[in-house]
């Protein structure tokens, strides 16, 4: 997912949308390949699909903020956030739910004796094509900033007109992106980002603030608790069996 984050912060400046479905793509292919009882199959899948989580997620945000009004941003995130956060529960949940009903058998037993272990991999397969389907169909649309800052201005007055209501003055709104997406800073190169004298120490303090939230034991937290979790579990059986 790393990798992906990295290639994809990169690959967003051709476009959220192409960045939206690429990484969307390249999640069904790695599920494709998790799927085929191989260990090299298996590692190959667990790689392409965390690059395309990675693409997706450093393109989604930018299209939820750059398509949505300014004062909903914070619920939008929230929401964003949660949904993220809800899938591990959900996952081990079902298969909870699936496995723990059969007698006589360990969940490992379950799961490759009867093949539910390709269903518990292949079913993001199916979300995300359900998800591919609605971004081709329904939005179709990259966001209008993506579009002005390309000074592709014709596109962008289409996709301000497709996301906001007829109510609202469309012309004033491109004015509007139109100047904001104007600024020198727009144009700013890595380069000049990270040593040019008028911009590195916001783009460094910017970087030690946002590696300074990784060692805040939400990690740890989320890697070991599982284990921790099946200890305490284990620990209590053995009290009930003694």
């Amino acid at each position: 997912m790393m990798i992906g984050r990295l290639l994809g912060s990169f690959y967003v400046n051709h476009g959220r949308f192409k960045c939206i479905l690429l990484g969307a793509a390249l999640q069904i292919v790695g599920i494709g390949c998790c799927l085929i009882f191989s260990v090299w199959s298996f590692l190959l899948g667990r790689l392409v699909y965390g690059i395309g989580c990675g693409f997706f997620y450093s393109s989604s945000f930018r299209y939820v903020e750059e398509c949505s009004p300014p004062h909903l941003l914070s619920m939008l995130y929230t929401i964003y956030s949660f949904g993220i956060s809800l899938n591990r529960p959900c996952g081990t949940l079902m298969a909870y739910l699936t496995l723990s009903g059969i007698d006589g058998q360990t969940p490992t037993d379950v799961l490759m004796s009867t093949n539910a272990w390709r269903y518990f991999i292949g079913i993001p397969i199916s979300f995300s094509i359900v998800f591919i389907i609605g971004m081709v169909t329904l939005i179709r649309m990259d966001t209008p900033i993506f579009l002005i800052t390309q000074q592709r201005y014709e596109d962008a007055k289409k996709s301000i007109a497709h996301f906001t209501s007829s109510d609202q003055d469309q012309k004033e709104i491109f004015d509007y992106l139109k100047r904001s997406c104007s600024k020198e800073t727009n144009s700013t190169t890595y380069k000049d980002a990270m040593c040019s004298k008028k911009y590195r120490k916001t783009t460094w303090i910017t970087m030690v603030l946002t590696v300074s939230t990784l060692p805040n034991g939400i990690f740890m937290i989320t890697s070991l608790g599982g284990i921790i979790f099946g200890i305490i579990y284990d620990g209590l059986g053995d009290k009930k069996a003694e």
